[in-house]
C-alpha cells in the first residue's frame, strides 16, 4: 500500500507540472482529478471536474468521472466479500479432421487478504 501511495503522489506531481505547462489542457486536468479521487481528495477532484464541465459541458469523460467521484464518496473502503470462486467449462471441436473432442475445465478459489484502495477505485470507475 505504501508503494502505491508513493507512486500516486509522484503521478500527481507529474500531472501538476504538466498542467502548469499547459493550463488549457482539459485532459490533463481530468487525469489529475482522477488521481485526487484515488487519493480520496474528493472535494479537489470534484472541483477540477466541474472546471472541465464548465468549459465543455458535453465532455463525456468528465461526466463519467463526476459520477464516479460521487459513488466513491459513498462507497466503503473495504470490500465485504473476501472469497471469490470462479468455475468454468469449455468443450472445443475446432478442427475439420475428426478427432476426439477435448474439454477444459477449471475451479479457482481466491481469498482477498486486504482490499487495496486502488482496486476499489478501478472497480468503481468501471461501474
Amino acid at each position: 500500500m505504501q508503494r502505491f501511495q508513493q507512486k500516486l503522489v509522484l503521478a500527481m506531481e507529474s500531472q501538476e507540472i504538466a498542467l502548469s505547462l499547459s493550463p488549457k489542457n482539459q485532459e490533463i486536468r481530468l487525469e489529475l482529478a482522477r488521481l485526487h479521487s484515488w487519493n480520496q481528495n474528493y472535494d479537489l477532484a470534484e472541483s477540477m471536474v466541474k472546471e472541465v464541465l464548465t468549459i465543455h459541458p458535453d465532455y463525456s469523460d468528465a461526466q463519467i468521472l463526476a459520477k464516479s467521484i460521487a459513488r466513491q464518496r459513498n462507497a466503503p473502503i473495504e470490500t465485504t466479500s473476501k472469497w471469490q470462486i470462479d468455475i468454468g467449462y469449455e468443450k472445443d471441436g475446432f478442427t475439420r479432421i475428426p478427432q476426439p473432442d477435448w474439454h477444459y475445465y477449471f475451479l479457482q478459489t481466491n481469498y482477498k487478504i486486504q482490499s487495496s484502495i486502488f482496486e476499489q477505485k478501478i472497480w468503481n470507475d468501471a461501474m
